[in-house]
């Protein structure tokens, strides 16, 4: 996320703003709506691949587990998955969230028809 974290935003005092000779506010808010216009999209492609990601899981849990919902191997598979990535990753593998994105894959087993603009909350 260092690309976000590089268009940090610095408000510019009134006075400071009125000394400046060339800027004048129209070409000013063209160049803060180009930084918005480019934030956004940064945050949508995040969200999109993020999302991208968490099917992609599901779809490995579901091929390892051969579609079984309910078997003893794919309790010990998501819990030792869970401790796994957390220690690698992170925050944000719970088997609470492991067995969400399994049945993210179970219910959307088409990526294709997955809308990229809907986060992970969505579903």
């Amino acid at each position: 996320m260092a690309i976000v974290k590089s268009f940090k935003t610095k408000n510019i005092n009134e006075n400071t703003k009125s000394s400046f000779q060339y800027l004048d506010d129209s070409f000013y808010q063209s160049i803060k709506d180009a930084i918005k216009k480019s934030r956004q999209r940064i945050y949508s492609s995040v969200r999109s691949e993020s999302l991208h990601a968490f099917w992609l899981i599901g779809n490995m849990i579901v091929e390892k587990q051969k579609g079984e919902t309910r078997a003893e191997y794919g309790d010990g598979l998501i819990k030792e998955l869970s401790i796994q990535m957390t220690k690698d990753f992170g925050p944000g593998f719970s088997e609470r969230n492991l067995r969400r994105m399994r049945q993210f894959y179970l219910t959307y087993p088409n990526w294709t028809t997955v809308s990229a603009k809907l986060s992970w909350t969505h579903f």
